[in-house]
């Protein structure tokens, strides 16, 4: 099995506050983007191979006609490799390895001066999981070891298990760590880069409920995670920050239904995030979240519509952001042929809101364009 993927794009961006948090109308970000990536695999039968290799490109400019002093542009690059085998031992047991590695490179300048001049970042890492299949319970554990040439490494577990009960209930639980360093782009973007990050960590666990009857199923999960100097973003100040210690917690829900050719799917989130040092909210994290979707196929036409409330958050300086609510639909037209018309309008009703201090949400959008399906 072998692909190769191509994406690029090009994007303007208004900046609304320069570096000392005042308005910045003319202010703009301009970045291109391209990535490249080949996907391959093999399946024999017991042994699989599964790898990617990919490379993404990034150039950023930021200018401002009233301010010569907020200029700055950067060029980065990452490339990437992944590798996973798989092996199977008869029916019950199945071993995955593999490893991860990146190199990002970057090159940055501003007004004042060169940032950097391609400075680099190396990350590995390795990986091994188990997975033993019973005949109505399935268990996992599993270990990754991450090495940073800037930061050092960590080693994470994770594990976990489902059970099917009686009744045709099945039960989940498991538990994960995870060790993320900033990126070059976090520590030194010129203007925007905080030298001083450290590394994230964290450690949680779930659990869950899941049920079915007919066209029904319901899904019930409980998580909490405990985060060690999470990376958030100050947009009034410009720059990444660390929190010392931080937890998340809550509970969700979804429900899912299809008969014939109708289908529906809602979903909503209880959420508790805060810093456990300051007890003050994490930034831009809603304590209710919901979405309700629904759609289906009349002839060669196939409708959906989707409802997303999203509650009150917190960004910096304690300013409390709305809650709001929005409307996409879509429409297309499946033919008999290799070309399916499609049209979606994002933002139905144009609401007007924020996801973060400073910059509002598109308006109302309407997307139309053509899928090609070599092969049904």
């Amino acid at each position: 099995r072998l692909a190769l993927a191509a994406r690029g794009q090009g994007a303007e961006v208004g900046l609304p506050y320069d570096y000392l948090g005042e308005p910045s109308p003319h202010q703009r970000q301009r970045s291109d983007t391209l990535q490249l990536a080949l996907p391959f695999g093999w399946q024999g039968e017991a042994w699989s191979v599964d790898g990617n290799l990919a490379r993404v490109e990034q150039d950023l400019e930021v200018s401002d006609a009233d301010d010569p002093f907020a200029a700055s542009s950067s060029d980065a690059a990452s490339d990437q490799a992944r590798l996973a085998v798989r092996g199977t031992f008869g029916e019950r047991l199945s071993v995955d390895a593999g490893g991860d590695w990146e190199r990002q490179r970057a090159t940055s300048a501003s007004a004042f001066g060169s940032g950097l001049t391609d400075a680099t970042q190396r990350l590995a890492a390795l990986f091994a999981q188990a997975t033993w299949r019973g005949e109505r319970s399935r268990w996992e554990a599993g270990v990754r070891r991450d090495d940073n040439d800037a930061f050092g490494g960590a080693t994470s577990f994770r594990g976990g298990a489902t059970v099917q009960l009686p009744g045709g209930v099945v039960a989940r639980a498991s538990y994960g760590e995870a060790f993320r360093a900033p990126s070059l782009a976090d520590l030194y973007y010129p203007g925007f880069g905080n030298p001083e990050l450290q590394p994230e960590r964290s450690r949680g666990g779930e659990v869950g409920l899941e049920a079915g009857h007919g066209v029904w199923r319901v899904v019930l999960t409980a998580f909490e995670t405990r985060l060690t100097d999470l990376v958030q973003y100050d947009f009034l100040a410009g720059r990444p920050f660390n929190t010392g210690e931080a937890r998340t917690r809550g509970v969700e829900g979804e429900l899912h239904a299809r008969r014939d050719r109708l289908w529906l799917r809602a979903s909503g989130t209880y959420l508790e995030a805060e810093d456990l040092e300051s007890g003050a909210r994490l930034l831009r994290r809603p304590r209710v979240a919901a979405s309700l979707a629904a759609g289906g196929e009349i002839g060669s036409f196939a409708l959906h519509g989707v409802l997303r409330h999203v509650g009150d958050r917190v960004d910096v300086g304690g300013i409390e952001l709305a809650s709001y609510t929005v409307v996409d639909a879509g429409l297309t037209w499946r033919r008999a042929g290799m070309l399916d018309p499609y049209l979606r309008v994002e933002n139905l009703l144009d609401r007007q809101y924020q996801e973060a201090v400073g910059y509002p949400a598109p308006g109302r959008a309407l997307v139309a364009g053509v899928a090609l399906t070599l092969a049904r």
